[in-house]
């Protein structure tokens, strides 16, 4: 049987890797032909060595807990991938019941997953970006630095209360929603942030940070010796200096239609257009870090596949597009 494979790009083809580092398969489904099965398992490998990436492929079913002590990169398939288009082809999502950033994992990054169990980082040097996030998220150990949170779907809290001397914690492009009685970000005296260009409701307590272009859908603002700026809340948690608006109806703010993320988008009209700093709307689709539907990862994606067998001439056509991610 001969084989015919015919390409369709759209925007990208797909790019070799440029490194030294190796990229290893992480699948948990029977007969996957994987490298690993799990994120610890790859982790304790000697094979796996600093600087490596760990693809973890979408399945039913969740991934163990995965525990680092090497800097690695662990990119998923994303989620809400039925939602929205030009997503995946495969529409199932990389779930993993949490990771630990142990000491060894500085400068290790997670990207597109579905963390579903409480995350720890203990180490600095930290990036968690274009996550679906549903449990807590903790910062948990003393004198970090540089920990990233960017451009994730958070149904959990962001916390650090217990810890000192945590600094150059950046929080930006973020959907962060607990219940409006419920802390969505707790930072202790001794953590500095920037926290902007965010969609959030729940309970904000914070210090010795800046808070900017920013809505509050609900909730309250809590903070002590911190700059606050070109935010908008439904109440009056900002009042109306600085750039800050206050007593905002949430629907005029949203276009409120079309997938989960998708619908926290601006609307025609919005009062958070151009009213943050320099310009820039308010909330988590602009910014320094712009919120990216369905949190893929920036590498090319195939958002469609189609295999046609031809009996005749015994050939096989198959058909895919691949979309870049940025």
């Amino acid at each position: 049987m001969k084989t015919k494979i015919f390409f369709t790009v759209v925007m990208a083809i797909f790019m070799a890797i440029v490194s030294n580092a190796n990229v290893w398969r992480v699948n948990n489904i029977s007969g996957s032909g994987a490298h690993f099965t799990g994120i610890t398992e790859a982790n304790n490998s000697t094979m796996v060595q600093p600087g490596d990436t760990l693809y973890i492929e979408p399945s039913a079913t969740t991934y163990a807990l995965g525990s680092l002590t090497k800097p690695l990169t662990i990119i998923g398939n994303g989620y809400f991938l039925a939602e929205n288009p030009e997503t995946q082809a495969n529409t199932n999502t990389s779930k993993i019941e949490g990771i630990y950033f142990q000491t060894g994992s500085s400068g290790s990054a997670v990207m597109g997953c579905a963390l579903n169990g409480t995350s720890y980082i203990y180490v600095s040097n930290i990036r968690i970006e274009r996550n679906y996030i549903n449990s807590t998220l903790n910062i948990w150990a003393n004198n970090l630095t540089d920990i990233l949170i960017i451009g994730n779907f958070i149904n959990a809290t962001i916390g650090s209360s217990n810890y000192i001397g945590i600094n150059n914690v950046l929080i930006s492009g973020n959907f962060i929603e607990k219940s409006a009685g419920t802390a969505a970000i707790t930072f202790g005296p001794e953590v500095s942030a920037v926290i902007e260009n965010n969609v959030i409701q729940g309970i904000i307590t914070i210090n010795n940070s800046i808070f900017s272009n920013n809505i509050l859908r609900a909730g309250s603002f809590n903070a002590t010796n911190t700059a606050y700026y070109n935010n908008i809340g439904n109440d009056n948690q900002f009042g109306a200096a600085n750039g800050n608006q206050q007593y905002v109806n949430m629907e005029d703010v949203f276009v409120g239609t079309g997938s989960t993320d998708g619908k926290w988008q601006l609307k025609t009209g919005s009062p958070a257009i151009g009213a943050g700093t320099a310009g820039q709307d308010c909330g988590m689709f602009d910014g320094t870090h712009p919120y990216k539907l369905s949190g893929l990862p920036s590498i090319p994606s195939i958002y469609e596949y189609l295999q046609i067998y031809n009996s005749e001439a015994q050939e096989i056509e198959v058909n895919f597009s691949v979309k870049s991610q940025n």
